[in-house]
């Protein structure tokens, strides 16, 4: 089976996100330690990429930051929490947590091309969800869709939502 591509936009999220969190050095360490067969420079927001070359991102990330507990996780947040400034971020704080996860499948697969997402559990404090057809996720790649969907769940009007 054929593995899941990713959208531009996720990559260009992490490669932000490296840069901002650890700095230009951090970065230019990263693409050094890439796949030579691996062209970021040519990844545009609104094209597909293959899950292996997002593998590569985050492997070659925690090359060049070494030590870092939970990078991928942290650099999935960052990403997110760019990525929801402004107008989304108002959005989702009027929707509440509990609404805006009813649209996470539909978000998840602007970042992930044909993934799905339901909600098993729903409880004041959080709520349990389960992830579909992300094929070639390694832990760095899940782990960043961890990162992202934390600052979704804790966005809407800074209520702590929890995901399990």
């Amino acid at each position: 089976m054929e593995e899941t591509r990713v959208k531009g936009q996720g990559f260009r999220g992490i490669i932000a996100a490296v840069e901002s969190q650890h700095g230009k050095g951090a970065l230019e360490r990263a693409r050094a330690a890439m796949d030579p067969d691996v062209r970021l420079d040519g990844i545009v927001a609104s094209g597909w990429y293959p899950m292996s070359w997002y593998r590569e991102l985050h492997r070659a990330a925690a090359i060049a930051i070494p030590g870092v507990p939970d990078l991928a996780f942290e650099l999935g947040k960052e990403a997110m929490r760019k990525d929801l400034r402004g107008v989304y971020r108002f959005i989702l704080s009027i929707l509440g947590p509990d609404r805006s996860f009813s649209h996470a499948e539909r978000v998840l697969s602007t970042y992930f091309e044909g993934a799905r997402f339901e909600v098993v559990e729903r409880r004041p404090d959080g709520l349990t969800a389960r992830f579909f057809e992300l094929r070639g996720m390694d832990d760095a790649c899940w782990n960043d869709l961890l990162g992202g969907t934390t600052i979704v769940a804790e966005a809407p009007a800074g209520r702590g939502g929890r995901l399990r």
